[in-house]
């Protein structure tokens, strides 16, 4: 009788190993399709990112290739500009010299500062040149003939601080002179 428990203990403990040992089997087969599932999803992360990693260098090319397009616009539009600039230069300083020969054939003298030679400006430019040249000359004249400077205020029209300060700047030019 004693036998027939032990027996039953002995199967009862069979039967609980076989039970935990099947309960282990598939824990392991669910932590392996789990760790499986973990796998594939880390693959397909790592897919959609080198993805999005190669639509991102991609769109950064384009980019790049417009920014590049762009600038060379630009670098057209300022050499057009500086072509342009250029010319400009070449008409006005050929402008300059034929101003230059004409005083120089009137018998003026060439003016020491280049002015500005503007489209409406260089009329009046040569205008006011040639009235203060005149001025200034018709102030030098009355000066040798030995009249005051009030007298040559008077005359002129002048202000005697206005006639004192173009002395004062025609003296050093007059003792220029007078040692060449």
């Amino acid at each position: 009788m004693l036998e027939q428990p032990i027996y039953l203990l002995m199967g009862a403990g069979l039967l609980i190993l076989l039970i935990a040992l099947i309960v282990t089997i598939r824990q392991k087969g669910a932590s392996g399709q789990a760790q499986s599932r973990s796998q594939e999803q880390k693959l397909q992360e790592r897919q959609e990112m080198e993805k999005s990693l190669q639509r991102f260098v991609h769109q950064v090319k384009q980019e790049n290739e417009l920014v590049v397009a762009n600038l060379r616009k630009t670098k057209e539009n300022l050499r057009s500009d500086l072509d342009q600039l250029e010319e400009r230069i070449q008409t006005l300083e050929s402008e300059l010299g034929a101003v230059r020969a004409q005083l120089e054939r009137s018998g003026g003298e060439t003016p020491k500062e280049t002015p500005s030679i503007g489209d409406n400006e260089t009329p009046r430019v040569q205008e006011d040149t040639l009235f203060l040249r005149e001025r200034f000359q018709r102030a030098f004249a009355l000066q040798r003939e030995g009249l005051s400077l009030d007298e040559i205020a008077k005359q002129l029209g002048a202000g005697r601080g206005e006639l004192e300060l173009i002395f004062s700047l025609a003296a050093p030019q007059e003792r220029g002179r007078a040692h060449e």
